[in-house]
């Protein structure tokens, strides 16, 4: 009888063990998950009234992407091509391997595109570029819907977040989720 209440008892820890792991590795990957959707660094505007200017083609899209991030967070763009923040860029910038790209200038005059580049210093200005050759070169991929959740991420990254993992803008999502949300409403 002692060897059969000893076993049960052995038992009855191995599951406790075995759940104690199981709920840590749930609240290590919540952590995780919290991790994979961030922000480029500590660098961001020093306002969250931002003035947007378009260059080129795509502009309904770039305005509808600009427009879904001021509805749904606590940003405010304004169209004001005077003292621009953000610049929306559709060009031809070749095969370079990218769609859209984001390119941050600090208030040291650093862009990202440099070596050594900040991101924990205050954002001067952003283009986001989406690349008309891409689109041109695979038109039955870059629908109208397509630029505009490019558009969507790269202004993403315009406002300090980084690629994400999980679903997510700056993922593969059309608009911004509700971690995409905190996180610029948190910062702005």
């Amino acid at each position: 009888m002692h060897l059969t209440k000893f076993t049960s008892k052995v038992a009855i820890l191995k599951v406790a063990i075995m759940l104690g792991m199981v709920i840590g590795l749930f609240q290590h990957t919540t952590i995780a998950q919290a991790a994979i959707n961030s922000y480029y660094g500590d660098g961001y505007f020093p306002t969250n009234n931002l003035n947007r200017c378009h260059v080129g083609g795509h502009s309904t899209q770039a305005q509808n992407a600009s427009a879904t991030w001021s509805s749904s967070t606590d940003l405010n763009m304004f169209y004001n091509c005077t003292g621009t923040h953000i610049t929306t860029n559709n060009s031809s910038w070749g095969n370079t391997g990218w769609a859209g790209l984001a390119v941050i200038t600090n208030i040291n005059g650093q862009n990202s595109l440099s070596p050594g580049f900040s991101y924990n210093v205050t954002y001067q200005s952003c283009i986001a570029r989406l690349n008309q050759w891409s689109f041109t070169n695979n038109p039955a991929f870059y629908t109208n819907a397509e630029i505009q959740k490019l558009a969507t991420h790269e202004l993403g990254h315009c406002y300090s977040l980084d690629h994400a993992t999980n679903t997510s803008v700056m993922n593969n999502s059309s608009v911004p989720q509700t971690q995409d949300i905190n996180l610029i409403n948190a910062r702005y």
